[in-house]
């Protein structure tokens, strides 16, 4: 880096390739439009005191940029991007059998993180897919969820703008999607939401006791929502739960390939 900020470009065919060993090498491949930029990545192993296990592939890269926000305007902001792939994670309140919590397996993500530099405001952008997630330690009181080819996808806005107001925007990744990747082999997760957006997808297992036993594909997301009440239109938030394909048994009455 010079003194006015600029960086060295090594993209395309600017490539510089350094010796590393008499038979190896290593390639300086990074683009300079990303200006003074962070990057790690590896395989990951950690434990906290029985509460967190995670395992997997994960990578980092911090850099400043501009993004596009939903009502097209621009801002400068720090961005950290954390990818992952082929994740198992255990978060609970210990390392037993009894020990309450939650279970991931398969998972994959990307995650941009982005604070402006100049006021308080900041962005989540989370897009993800798992295999396999169910609660821990649960069963003592009946209760056993389950679910599979999970989906997770979440933008939005955080922090407050310069006037003390909640930050309502969000960033619109359409127009310049960002591909996370953690290795070369591995699939990339593309961040392209445009708009507020939380949903959670998948196959679901539930049972509760001898009172309740089901099963289905379910989607959960909330919404902006435009509603009349009074003879006049209000803005509001939404939480919207639909399922097909669902198989339930609720005090004896069952109910087979339903859709809600």
């Amino acid at each position: 880096v010079d003194r006015s900020g600029h960086v060295i470009d090594f993209s395309d065919d600017k490539a510089f390739t350094i010796r590393t060993g008499a038979q190896s090498s290593t390639a300086l491949t990074l683009e300079g439009a990303l200006g003074e930029i962070t990057r790690v990545q590896g395989d990951v192993r950690l434990q906290v005191h029985g509460l967190l296990q995670l395992t997997g592939v994960l990578s980092f890269e911090l850099h400043e940029q501009d993004l596009t926000l939903d009502d097209q305007s621009t801002v400068t902001a720090q961005t950290l991007i954390v990818g992952g792939s082929d994740v198992s994670a255990r978060l609970a309140t210990g390392a037993g059998p009894s020990a309450i919590g939650v279970e991931v397996t398969g998972l994959n993500f990307g995650l941009a993180l982005a604070s402006s530099t100049q006021d308080t405001r900041s962005w989540l952008t989370l897009q993800g897919t798992a295999d396999r997630a169910s609660l821990l330690g649960t069963q003592a009181f009946g209760l056993s969820l389950e679910g599979s080819n999970l989906a997770l996808s979440v933008n939005t806005g955080l922090g407050r703008t310069a006037e003390g107001a909640l930050n309502r925007s969000t960033v619109d990744w359409s127009d310049k999607p960002i591909a996370v990747t953690t290795t070369a082999s591995a699939t990339a997760t593309t961040l392209n939401l445009k708009g507020e957006y939380f949903e959670i997808a998948g196959s679901m297992d539930l049972r509760l006791g001898a009172v309740l036993e089901g099963s289905g594909s379910m989607v959960v997301s909330r919404q902006d929502l435009q509603v009349q009440v009074g003879g006049r239109m209000v803005a509001t938030q939404g939480l919207m739960i639909g399922a097909s394909g669902v198989d339930a048994t609720l005090r004896g009455i069952e109910v087979q390939d339903a859709s809600l």
